[in-house]
């Protein structure tokens, strides 16, 4: 089902063009925030300037998804509105030095309408390509690697990051305050916080958790702290981390060490706290990818977040068949 800017414009909640390409926020009745991107269709004159700036715009584009994914669980609403302020203001910051859209009113709008596609099982209508079962969707393998990669993706299709996320937030102070210390832990593993981190982390975090002294001052989380949060909460919590430390495409081993810490202080198994990296490293892969991005640019951003390139492709082709290009 094709839809027309004009029937889904009223979810439209803001958009950003980040050179060919059109990343927007929509808001469903419900108040819950999804975003999504769509490539606007332009001749083939792009410069070599905006091309060399792509790796640069994607890392933003990363930030800014995950800034919104933490704002999100920690309870959306208000906070996410408030928040989105911040983070389109960062965004902007980061692009401003691109060159400025020469791209017409009505390409961005096709545009816009496409990118809803991809979100539109979350606001009530479904085009017939969504129908489509995931087990059909899946790509077949013979050898092992294959197949545990093939694995790997049909458990993001049975619950995917945001789906998760979305049945279990961040509900109370008491699991807000520890998800702020694990990812302050994680951004200080390699012995310091750049201030790209200390911004992103406080853009993210409520303000009553206090600054990045206050939160680190808290200490480690404890054993006992560990014991008092459920199952669900702690699954969250890491999931956030996990793409916390990938939006820069660069996981440091420090910060894979720490994360796997605490995913042992939390009683996952190396089976889960894979599933659980996976899944991040699924949702902060696609939050940048574009369905006829070139193979180098794929393959540099999976190498920074510890993807194989059989890997990134599969991830690629998943995604492309759950477009209406």
């Amino acid at each position: 089902m094709d839809f027309a800017y004009e029937e889904i414009s009223k979810y439209v909640l803001d958009y950003q063009i980040d050179g060919n390409r059109v990343v927007v926020e929509f808001q469903n009745e419900a108040g819950e925030v999804f975003d999504s991107s769509a490539i606007i269709k332009r001749s083939n004159t792009l410069t070599s300037q905006v091309q060399r700036k792509v790796g640069r715009m994607a890392k933003a584009q990363a930030r800014r998804h995950a800034s919104r994914m933490v704002r999100s669980a920690l309870g959306g609403g208000m906070l996410g509105r408030i928040g989105s302020s911040v983070a389109r203001s960062s965004i902007s910051n980061s692009m401003k030095s691109a060159e400025p859209s020469n791209h017409n009113e009505t390409d961005i709008n096709d545009a816009i309408a496409k990118a809803f596609r991809r979100v539109s099982r979350n606001f009530g209508v479904k085009s017939s390509s969504e129908r489509v079962s995931g087990r059909e969707r899946r790509v077949r393998q013979t050898d092992r690697r294959g197949r545990n990669e093939e694995r790997a993706l049909s458990r993001h299709e049975e619950l995917s990051f945001q789906d998760y996320l979305a049945k279990h937030p961040i509900q109370n102070l008491f699991e807000q305050d520890v998800l702020s210390r694990l990812l302050v832990s994680v951004a200080q593993a390699d012995g310091r916080i750049s201030e790209d981190e200390r911004n992103f982390i406080m853009e993210a975090l409520p303000k009553k958790l206090g600054s990045i002294q206050d939160i680190a001052a808290r200490g480690e989380i404890s054993s006992v702290e560990a014991e008092e949060l459920s199952s669900e909460s702690k699954k969250s919590i890491l999931l956030l981390a996990y793409a916390v430390a990938l939006v820069d495409f660069d996981l440091a081993p420090s910060e894979s060490r720490k994360l796997n810490e605490f995913g042992s202080l939390f009683g996952f198994s190396h089976e889960e706290m894979s599933s659980i990296a996976t899944l991040a490293k699924y949702e902060t892969m696609t939050s940048v990818m574009d369905p006829l991005m070139a193979k180098n640019e794929l393959y540099d951003a999976a190498e920074g977040i510890g993807l194989t390139q059989s890997e990134a492709e599969r991830m690629l082709i998943q995604f492309k068949k759950s477009v209406s290009y």
